[in-house]
């Protein structure tokens, strides 16, 4: 669907084919998946995880220093990277906020 947006942005094809296309789209009810998704697989993200595990093998960084980096929860970071759950251990609870000096003035 993409591709015929693109195709009409650089006139390759013109209004009415444009129109065409989107019709035989919706007639075939791709618009919400696309013919070959249940056919290809999805491949897992590799790259994040083999880089996560070797900055950290490599002393480069520690689990936790590297968590805190990406500023986001460790069960999202262990997802995006494809990292087991639990990778960052159990004691990576959330950073909590706390008042010092008594609060606001």
């Amino acid at each position: 669907m993409e591709n015929i947006n693109r195709c009409k942005d650089l006139n390759i094809i013109d209004d009415v084919r444009y129109t065409s296309l989107q019709k035989q789209i919706s007639t075939r009810k791709i618009r919400t998946r696309e013919p070959v998704d249940d056919v290809i697989p999805v491949s897992e993200p590799k790259v994040w995880k083999q880089a996560t595990e070797m900055i950290i093998k490599a002393d480069v960084k520690t689990a936790r220093d590297l968590l805190l980096d990406f500023d986001l929860p460790a069960a999202i970071v262990e997802e995006i990277c494809n990292l087991k759950q639990g990778f960052f251990g159990k004691d990576t609870a959330e950073p909590k906020l706390k008042l010092i000096n008594g609060g606001l003035s």
